[in-house]
């Protein structure tokens, strides 16, 4: 029959003899800290979102064309609820928009300009020179509607007609057998991460 008693005294004579050396002490207590850091990382990241919990990517804007590029490019970036947010915010000359892109201030730059004959020109700076990423992808998509509602209003078009175009379309979703809408769930709040890491933490002591 297994002993329990046996295994119960031999455990305990094992911590004892441990903790009695300092160096276990203070590598246990380092191990748990480190392991805790770790745990809660997740945590400490969301505390840089926004309140939704969102990731927030800022583009900032070099308007030499004076095509009012800022405003009209956020209707456009904002995610509309299926992605994380984009802001816009201005920059004085492309220099300035660089260093913010190098020094992390900003996550991407949009230098604008127009040229001799009348067509408006972007350049996206990107910290590794590449268009890649999701952010550079959505913000390459977003200066094509830009591009072409500049010429839809050069041929005519008033700016808000232009903007109608490319207006969403109204889309609703359902589930496949027609029974109720599709829901959605939601991501975890900062209570749930705590617990769930806290968890981690106790298995690994």
């Amino acid at each position: 029959m297994f002993d329990w008693t046996r295994v119960w005294l031999i455990a305990r004579r094992e911590l004892t003899t441990r903790f009695q050396q300092r160096s276990y002490r203070w590598t246990t207590i380092i191990q748990i800290v480190v392991v805790a850091i770790v745990a809660m990382a997740p945590v400490i990241i969301a505390r840089f979102t926004d309140d939704d919990g969102a990731a927030v990517t800022t583009v900032a804007v070099v308007d030499q064309a004076e095509a009012s590029t800022a405003n009209r490019l956020a209707p456009y970036l904002d995610g509309g609820g299926e992605l994380d947010p984009m802001t816009v915010t201005s920059a004085s000359t492309p220099e300035d928009a660089q260093r913010m892109v190098d020094d992390g201030d900003v996550d991407l730059a949009l230098v604008v300009t127009r040229e001799t004959d009348g067509n408006l020109t972007y350049v996206i700076a990107t910290e590794d020179g590449e268009a890649t990423s999701t952010e550079a992808q959505r913000l390459t998509g977003a200066v094509t509607i830009l591009v072409t509602e500049d010429r839809l209003v050069a041929s005519g078009l008033s700016p808000e007609q232009a903007q109608g175009i490319f207006a969403p379309a109204n889309i609703s979703y359902m589930e496949a057998s027609g029974t109720g809408a599709g829901t959605s769930t939601d991501d975890p709040t900062a209570a749930e991460y705590i617990i769930s890491y806290v968890a981690v933490v106790l298995v690994f002591m």
